[in-house]
């Protein structure tokens, strides 16, 4: 247990010395240009006229859901899924969890004092990124398997899903933590003054 923590400890310190503007600026273009205009162009070639979202962005699915998405989408629908998910998709989890990682340990530096109880919050992002690459690999399982489908698989790639969408919405309560901290701070500072 004490190798993982001094493993923890030498990543979050990692991302303390790498947060700057400059990196924050950085990872922020790169997350934008891939999660604001690459992946939304990409992913209408999947669904098509489906109806359907693609498994990522549900909060969980079952065996009988996967299936049916993967007719609806048919042949070319499921090439597209498999090209994305390989690719865009393999590069989005690293893009967003550096950001994130970048980004809340600039707040927590700013905010807070460096021997702070909560420092290896910073990399709650990490929770999002390892959940994102057991979903994506599952997804890609699951179509080059297609219609062979077990509910094991589905059961793990709807699970990482699930983890990915709770560890988001603690990875943004932190930020929030980050900010608040940070203002408090900054007023406290004002009123000293």
């Amino acid at each position: 247990m004490a190798k993982i923590t001094t493993y923890l400890q030498v990543i979050s310190e990692f991302f303390y010395q790498k947060a700057n503007n400059r990196n924050i600026l950085i990872s922020a273009l790169a997350y934008l240009l891939l999660g604001i205009l690459i992946m939304p162009r990409l992913i209408p070639l999947i669904e098509g006229n489906s109806g359907l979202k693609i498994l990522d962005i549900r909060f969980g699915y079952s065996e009988k859901q996967v299936l049916s998405f993967f007719e609806k989408i048919g042949t070319l629908g499921s090439k597209n899924y498999f090209l994305f998910t390989a690719t865009a998709d393999m590069a989005y989890p690293l893009v967003y969890g550096l950001f994130l990682c970048l980004f809340i340990s600039y707040l927590f530096e700013k905010a807070f004092r460096s021997d702070y109880e909560f420092r290896f919050l910073n990399l709650v992002p990490l929770f999002i990124v390892i959940a994102d690459y057991i979903e994506n690999i599952c997804i890609i399982i699951m179509l080059k398997i297609n219609p062979n489908i077990g509910p094991n698989i589905v059961r793990i790639a709807s699970n990482a899903t699930l983890v990915k969408w709770g560890a988001t919405v603690f990875s943004i309560l932190v930020v929030f933590i980050g900010l608040f901290g940070w203002s408090f701070k900054r007023i406290f500072l004002k009123l000293r003054k």
